[in-house]
């Protein structure tokens, strides 16, 4: 029933109060309380398919779901007001937090924007589940040198980045069973700048798909203490103890001198660990190449 409806109703309950002055009063009152709560406007939705950030934005503007006239500091306050699926923008170049995303966004920044993790902390951890879908674009994220940090930490979902940077840290990408494409992105001065737990692809058919992939393309992954290092990719069915791979990095023809991606400087390209791992040392050392239904193995 609408407000209008009730209104008669609870003055004619008033009228007949008359002789008993008290409840009529308080009934009154209870009246005048009424219809002001339903004359109240209904609070809009509390979430935005686009909301925004500013280096000098405020948080408190979740309270108009960071709209672009009236942005918020942190991505975390932004994505707690943006619909699955929908967008954050960075307007600038400014300092936005660390992140924890647990359904699809978008975030992408107009300028560089840039993100610190602390000693022993995460700069952006993504738990998106089997479905979800994550892209980063145009963000750095800079450990500064600082004690066990880790750029981004890719536990569950399905991850884009492109045009990231992941500096000085720990470890710059860290991939536990779950798919990431890196294009035209620089991994650099990291200890370890990709880290990978899970089954990969048989190094002569990578289109047959694997539960890790880290696929990379242009870009480059330059001066870190070890490039890639894969726990455990899994073992080749029949191809003995041969491993699989997590790595995968893009081709523009079928030669390996043909590799998109820069990765001189650093200490160790390929190493990796655990049982799966095809030699006596227990060592991962296999990347694979891809192209456009042709593979290459470099070892």
């Amino acid at each position: 029933m609408k407000s209008g409806g009730y209104l008669p109703i609870f003055a004619a309950v008033i009228t007949r109060l008359r002789p008993c002055q008290g409840l009529r009063r308080l009934a009154a009152s209870a009246l005048l309380v009424f219809a002001f709560a339903l004359a109240m406007p209904v609070a809009a939705e509390a979430a935005a398919g686009r909301t925004w950030v500013a280096h000098n934005g405020s948080d408190s503007n979740t309270s108009t779901n960071c709209a672009e006239s009236a942005p918020c500091q942190t991505f975390a306050a932004a994505y707690s007001v943006t619909v699955v699926g929908g967008e954050i923008v960075a307007i600038d170049g400014g300092g936005y937090g660390p992140l924890t995303i647990t359904n699809s966004v978008r975030i992408l920044a107009l300028q560089m924007a840039f993100i610190k993790p602390a000693a022993g902390a995460t700069g952006i951890t993504i738990n998106a589940g089997s479905s979800g879908k994550v892209t980063l674009q145009n963000i750095e994220i800079n450990g500064a040198g600082g004690a066990s940090t880790t750029g981004i930490a890719l536990n569950s979902g399905n991850l884009i980045l492109r045009n990231v940077i992941l500096t000085q840290l720990t470890t710059g990408l860290l991939v536990n069973s779950s798919v990431v494409d890196v294009i035209d992105s620089e991994i650099s001065f990291n200890t370890t700048a990709i880290s990978t737990t899970g089954s990969g692809v048989p190094p002569a058919n990578v289109l047959a798909g694997g539960a890790t992939e880290v696929r990379i393309s242009g870009g480059g992954v330059l001066s870190n203490g070890t490039a890639f290092f894969m726990n455990d990719p899994g073992t080749v069915s029949g191809g003995g103890t041969q491993n699989l791979v997590t790595i995968l990095l893009r081709l523009d023809d079928t030669a390996s001198a043909a590799i998109t991606t820069n990765i001189t400087g650093n200490n160790a390209v390929i190493l990796g660990a655990g049982a799966t791992c095809d030699n006596a040392a227990g060592n991962c050392h296999a990347v694979t190449t891809y192209t456009m239904g042709t593979q290459l193995n470099l070892k």
